[in-house]
């Protein structure tokens, strides 16, 4: 035993030492490495969805929104496998002697097999027949793959001849599903009712059923701490995720009731159980030895707990944000690995406790907010998860420290427009009781200022919001909330303003125009409204509800998805599901101007803005064909064409002061910095 410990523990003295030195490099690597046309950088490296060991033991696969990486747990050295590709890499397996590695994602169509010694990809297979994406899959031997769609479709292919061998179909229910690493079988967990479901694929029907244990002590347990009074109990005991034991005899299930229960395949019966009493759970994998369960929470601990003697082992602090993957190696007795919204990996040993080194950094989740400095030789970036970024924009290095919130997330962020504070709500997501997906929980602590340059909170507003928008003068940010509707605050005092809209209760987006005069506030089934922030007096807006539905005659017109001033403040555009209209601006009132761009297939896409000669606007588009940023001509009323790149959902535009750089950011965790002459000279639009 102290062997081992003494090999992990100088693993993590070359680990931290290969991590200092080579992070510059791999760092420069990753940003120039798969760029789309037009891009000159990547800031990040995305999501870490899923990590796994190789069978060896010697280097561990990271798969993000975006690519695969793979480190050396000796040296740290990061290769890269694949990056740029658009593929959401969400599960990973290997086949049994280690050689091919196959990914996919959960809604994916294609499985790709590397040869990730030589960084070879060695072949894809493409799935289109009644196929909903890939839930989990399994090598059962080297040739052979076994893999489970969400919709309950079960195949198993022959990765040589990339032929299919068998297809049935199981449990086609919504569920958490993973399959036994024999491929023997596969659990399903309820998201709504906490059952899992065995399938035995030999026996081709269900093998067994096990229902969450709601004995006296329990269920008083339960009630007590969720008020169990109301009609929606039964969702709470709903299943958020499941792991199997390597020996297969084991199920592991994370519940939305703060319990993690561990079920006797064989036996059918609830062998342990636990309740955690501070934050809540996120993932949990099995030592290889059967012996720990790992459970990741969001209050940034990972809790190892013994399962021969049924109680907690130790808890592994270090990360800053919530943990999102773990794995356990299968040779180094007690190492396990960890990623987390903080944008690292790191080794621990698992067995003392003791932290053993960041193996990687550079990692992101969903971008929020992008703003460049006013010298325009740097940008800043807020993730989802709370954390603040400083990049170079001619390189896309980072500088400097992070900044990490308190909160688990940002619910809303925003920058000044000096780049001189950040002002964000803070709160935290929890498993839904009553349905599938998370809930928001808003910090009592209200809209927080922060002085970026020396990173010392400033003020704190009293007031809890969904949205923000700092005014261009920097002087008020504005705010809404379901009870009190839209406000302005000053940032200087953390005082409400009198000479805003009545609070009626409403949620609506407030937007700012550029010169900072009127303020329009937008929301889903309900018209555009608009104060002028001099008179304090309501500005009439052309009902936009009418406009919509003789422009575009669709469902829905009234849903408006963004709206976007131009930079002289005389245009407003907003756009619906069908496509996009432009207003007039005036002090005295917002009429319309002319019904742009109308187009059948016009997908989704939040995000709008004005080039800086408002001769371009800008608008994010996503349909089953990707995600792009498509241009469109202001005068002409035409759409000029697309710039491709990212992923998923883009979340954020900007441009530098300057206008020659654009930032585009999306749900996958990177930036792209795009050289915007070179991308008007692709499409024609420098000859105009």
């Amino acid at each position: 035993m102290m062997k081992t410990i003494k090999t992990i523990y100088l693993i993590g003295i070359t680990i931290l030492f290969f991590v200092t030195y080579l992070s510059d490099n791999q760092a420069e690597e990753y940003a120039q490495t798969g760029l789309p046309d037009g891009a000159y950088a990547r800031l990040g490296k995305g999501n870490i969805n899923v990590m796994r060991f190789t069978p060896s033991g010697t280097h561990l696969v990271v798969g993000t929104d975006i690519g695969l990486l793979i480190y050396d747990i000796k040296t740290g050295a990061e290769t890269i496998l694949s990056v740029g590709e658009k593929m959401k890499n969400q599960i990973l397996a290997f086949t049994p002697d280690g050689r091919i590695l196959a990914c996919s994602g959960r809604d994916e169509y294609v499985i790709n097999y590397w040869d990730w010694k030589n960084k070879k990809l060695l072949n894809n297979l493409t799935i289109t027949h009644h196929f909903s994406g890939i839930a989990d899959m399994n090598f059962v031997d080297n040739n052979t793959l076994i893999f489970l769609s969400n919709n309950g479709v079960i195949r198993k292919w022959n990765i040589k001849s990339n032929q299919e061998i068998s297809k049935r179909q199981y449990n086609n229910r919504k569920s958490v599903k993973v399959i036994s690493q024999d491929g023997s079988y596969y659990a399903s967990g309820d998201p709504i009712q906490g059952r899992i479901r065995i399938w035995s694929f030999s026996q081709d029907e269900l093998g067994s059923e096990l229902i969450v244990k709601t004995d006296g002590i329990i269920q008083k347990s339960i009630k007590n701490l969720f008020n169990s009074d109301n009609k929606n109990d039964k969702n709470k005991n709903g299943i958020t995720n499941i792991a199997i034991s390597p020996d297969e005899k084991q199920i592991a299930s994370i519940h939305k009731d703060n319990i993690v229960r561990l079920w006797d395949i064989n036996s059918n019966k609830q062998r342990t159980l636990f309740r955690l009493q501070s934050g809540h759970m996120n993932t949990l994998t099995f030592s290889f030895d059967n012996k720990y369960l790992a459970i990741s929470k969001t209050d940034k601990t990972i809790l190892i707990w013994d399962l021969v003697n049924g109680r907690s082992h130790t808890i592994l602090k270090g990360h800053k944000k919530s943990i999102h993957a773990l794995a356990f190696s299968p040779n180094e007795y007690g190492l396990i690995a960890s990623g987390s919204s903080d944008g690292t990996i790191r080794l621990w040993n698992s067995i003392t406790g003791v932290e053993q080194g960041v193996i990687a950094t550079g990692y992101s989740d969903l971008i929020k907010a992008i703003a460049f400095t006013m010298d325009n030789n740097s940008l800043y970036t807020a993730t989802d998860s709370g954390l603040v970024k400083h990049w170079h924009a001619k390189t896309g290095k980072e500088i400097g420290t992070p900044f990490y919130s308190e909160e688990d997330c940002f619910i809303a962020v925003t920058f000044s427009h000096d780049m001189q504070y950040l002002a964000y709500q803070g709160g935290s997501k929890v498993p839904s009781k009553t349905h599938e997906g998370y809930s928001l929980n808003l910090s009592e602590k209200g809209i927080r200022l922060w002085y970026i340059p020396a990173w010392i909170e400033k003020i704190t507003i009293p007031t809890q919001t969904l949205s923000l928008s700092y005014s261009p003068n920097n002087r008020m940010v504005a705010t809404t909330s379901f009870n009190d509707g839209n406000q302005l605050w000053d940032v200087n005092t953390g005082v409400k303003s009198d000479q805003f809209i009545p609070e009626n209760g409403r949620f609506r987006i407030p937007v700012f125009s550029t010169n900072g005069d009127i303020l329009v506030v937008y929301g889903s089934h309900q018209p555009i409204e608009a104060w002028n922030i001099l008179t304090k007096e309501s500005v009439p807006v052309a009902n936009n509800n009418d406009i919509f539905s003789v422009a575009f005659p669709v469902t829905n017109n009234h849903y408006i998805l963004s709206v976007a001033f131009s930079n002289n403040s005389k245009l407003l555009a907003t756009k619906n599901f069908k496509g996009i209209v432009l207003y007039d601006v005036a002090p005295t009132g917002i009429t319309y101007n002319t019904s742009l761009f109308s187009y059948e297939n016009s997908g989704s896409g939040r995000i709008l803005l004005f080039s800086l000669d408002d001769k371009i606007l800008l608008e994010s588009h996503s349909n089953s064909d990707g995600y792009t940023i498509r241009l469109w001509d202001i005068d002409r009323k035409t759409e000029m064409g697309a710039i491709t790149g990212h992923v998923n959902y883009i979340q954020t535009l900007a441009f530098s002061h300057d206008g020659k750089i654009l930032a585009s950011s999306g749900s996958d965790g990177v930036v792209l910095l795009w050289d915007w002459d070179k991308i008007k000279e692709s499409m024609g639009l420098n000859k105009k």
